[in-house]
């Protein structure tokens, strides 16, 4: 089949590796340093700092519009204005005695939504949970103890679930922050500000994925459409979070409902029976021409009041499981990478993936 058409410009930092490194912790609630270092190469690539290349490969200037950090706490630099994430010292989880942790807010104009990413941990070796808000209304207040709120803010992934750590809010390897392995992480975004993914791989499984983006073609009424997900699955260096069975069964995306509380979107495309298309031929290719399949990805609310299908996700597509981990086509143009069941647009390069 042919290839999609994008209907984006993107921009790549990807194949960034992070070494195993177990070092750094205050305690067993603690970030390690190779915890530290991903998230703090991640919240640099969202603020356009780095290097970037285009579609083909080559050097680019960073997206148009960029995510801003109006609010942080940092360990060393202080809080609670502007960006004091100066470097990974400054990113500390909840310490079990006197509480301090680090988190930082972002703002995206283009998406109209804050993101807080509180780093607060568990008592008992669950030094890499995290939690994840949205919201529309800024983010105020905040201390080294306790993070801001918003009056409007959503709840989009849990690392601190009734007491125990929510496997999902993870990140690093797993609960444990003495477990350390290599790690690769890969930011991709359109160059207006409209589209951000985040895949984090270990141990050659796509780990971690982060999505927060404008849908296409939202139904009218949808005031200032978004969606939001952070998600790894469970505390194992080698469970794979993008499976389409996560994301359109079990694992809605997050958005504001219209009337100002949460919508939850699964992420839906073509199917029969109890599969979808892509998950449903012989070793996932058509048995015509040979191609992989390429399935469009929708968004539908089962959320009350508010049910029904209200839009579309950009340039990011379903594939077969059996083309886990490969260029799209499988020769050497690389224009497209699959990690897991999902199809991204990318950069010529072969990702890495430990």
């Amino acid at each position: 089949m042919a290839l999609p058409s994008l209907d984006k410009t993107w921009r790549f930092q990807v194949n960034n590796f992070v070494p195993s490194d177990t070092g750094g912790t205050t305690d067993t609630d603690d970030f390690n340093n190779a915890t530290r270092r991903m998230l703090f190469g991640i919240k640099e690539a969202l603020i356009g700092n780095g290097s970037w290349t285009d579609s083909t490969g080559g050097a680019a200037a960073a997206p148009t519009t960029n995510w801003t950090v109006p609010l942080s706490s940092g360990i060393v630099t202080g809080a609670p204005a502007g960006d004091n994430w100066a470097g990974i010292t400054d990113l500390r989880n909840e310490d079990s005695t006197a509480n301090l942790r680090s988190w930082i807010v972002f703002h995206n104009t283009a998406l109209a939504i804050y993101l807080l990413i509180d780093c607060v941990g568990f008592n008992g070796n669950y030094g890499s949970a995290m939690t994840f808000y949205i919201a529309q209304t800024a983010f105020t207040g905040g201390t080294g103890t306790a993070r801001p709120t918003s009056t409007d803010e959503i709840l989009v992934r849990n690392g601190f679930d009734s007491g125990t750590a929510n496997t999902a809010g993870w990140w690093g390897k797993g609960n444990n922050q003495n477990n350390a392995n290599n790690c690769v992480w890969h930011v991709m975004r359109s160059t207006d500000g409209e589209c951000t993914r985040v895949v984090i791989n270990q141990d050659r499984a796509n780990l971690g994925f982060w999505i927060f983006d404008k849908p296409k073609d939202p139904v009218t009424g949808w005031t200032n459409p978004h969606v939001a997900i952070t998600y790894q699955n469970s505390n194992s260096d080698t469970s794979e979070s993008m499976t389409s069975a996560i994301w359109h069964d079990t694992n809605p995306l997050r958005s504001n409902h219209p009337a100002g509380s949460a919508m939850f979107l699964y992420m839906c495309t073509e199917g029969f029976s109890t599969s979808i298309v892509t998950d449903s031929f012989t070793a996932g290719r058509n048995q015509i021409d040979g191609s992989y399949p390429l399935s469009e990805i929708g968004l539908v609310s089962i959320t009350a009041t508010v049910q029904g299908r209200h839009g579309r996700l950009f340039d990011i597509w379903y594939g077969p499981i059996t083309a886990n981990n490969k260029a799209v086509p499988s020769d050497n143009a690389k224009t497209f990478w699959q990690f897991g069941e999902f199809v991204f647009p990318w950069n010529t390069t072969t990702a890495l993936m430990e």
